[in-house]
């Protein structure tokens, strides 16, 4: 079975979380709701590309295969923001991207390429926006690719 199969077929109980390693240092926390949350998934080449650098793990998952609830990526390095996997994810239009402002001149380079900047109405209906909002992780803050409602409940980050 492979890992999307995996991550498709997981079934946890309430008060629970599954974990997924993704490669290097990405995971993937799956809630009794199955809601989705990434941490720093490196699912291409991209360090390759960019710098030469290779892989030290296997691609465990295709980004086109890739649809979590929440994408967070904490720092700018190739092998934990994804520029390659990062557009491709964000077509899905579902998927809420978090990390710090260090992040988000970044973000809007990977969405200007897509069309992406302020705000944009997806097919079912939702509207997203790229915001800046105060984050407890840090001093700084906390860019956020926000959709107005996901699973009928507002999106608030770090409020």
């Amino acid at each position: 079975m492979s890992l999307a199969e995996e991550i498709r077929a997981c079934q946890v109980r309430e008060g629970e979380l599954a974990l997924f390693w993704l490669g290097q240092a990405g995971f993937l926390l799956v809630d009794s709701l199955g809601q989705q949350l990434a941490i720093d998934p490196y699912l291409t080449n991209c360090g390759e590309r960019i710098r030469g650098f290779k892989r030290i793990s296997p691609m465990m998952l295709s980004p086109e295969a890739f649809h979590p609830d929440y994408y967070i990526t904490t720092h700018t390095h190739f092998d934990h923001f994804d520029y390659d996997a990062i557009p491709v994810i964000a077509r899905n239009g579902k998927t809420i991207f978090l990390g710090p402002e260090s992040c988000q001149q970044e973000m809007d380079m990977l969405y200007a390429e897509l069309g992406e900047i302020d705000e944009q109405k997806h097919k079912d209906g939702k509207t997203s926006t790229t915001a800046v909002l105060p984050a407890e992780f840090q001093s700084g803050r906390a860019c956020i690719r926000k959709a107005d409602q996901v699973n009928h409940h507002t999106v608030s980050a770090f409020g």
